[in-house]
C-alpha cells in the first residue's frame, strides 16, 4: 500500500525546482502534493481503523472535509483549518492558469503547513478520535 506521507518529500523537493525544471510547474506540483499528503493520510487511517471504503471513493475530498467539520473534535478543527487553506491553494495551482506566477513564500508556507500536519498533528490524534469520524454512505 502506498504511504500518503511520501507525498511530503515530493512537495518539499518541488518547492525548490531543480535545474531544467520549469519553476512554475514545480511550485504548482509542490502545492498539489502538499495538499494530498495530509488528506490521504486521513483517508488511510480511517480506512485502516474502520474498514476499507469507509471514506467514499467518489467525493473523497468533500467527505473528509465534511466529517472533520461535523466532528467538533478540537484536533480535527485544527486539521480542517489547515486543509482548507491547502485546498484553496491547490485548486488555484491546478485550475487558475492565467494569474501571476506562484510566489515562492506562498509555496513554502503550503509545504510547511503540510509538514506540520503530516509529522505532528495527524499522528498525535488518537485512534479513538478517528473512530468518531462519521461518513455518509
Amino acid at each position: 500500500m502506498f504511504e500518503p506521507a511520501h507525498w511530503l518529500p515530493i512537495a518539499e523537493a518541488c518547492a525548490s525546482p531543480l535545474d531544467g525544471c520549469d519553476p512554475e510547474a514545480s511550485r504548482r506540483t509542490a502545492i498539489n502534493r502538499a495538499y494530498y499528503a495530509p488528506l490521504l493520510m486521513i483517508k488511510a487511517r480511517v480506512d485502516a481503523l474502520l474498514g476499507a471504503g469507509t471514506v467514499p471513493a467518489e467525493g473523497t475530498h468533500g467527505a473528509i472535509l465534511l466529517a472533520l467539520r461535523k466532528s467538533r473534535i478540537r484536533e480535527f478543527q485544527k486539521v480542517l483549518e489547515k486543509l482548507k487553506v491547502l485546498q484553496e491553494l491547490r485548486e488555484n495551482a491546478d485550475y487558475v492558469l492565467s494569474g501571476p506566477p506562484l510566489d515562492a513564500l506562498q509555496v513554502d508556507g503550503a509545504v510547511a503547513r503540510s509538514r506540520w500536519l503530516v509529522k505532528n498533528l495527524l499522528p498525535a490524534i488518537p485512534d479513538r478520535k478517528y473512530r468518531r469520524l462519521k461518513f455518509a454512505r
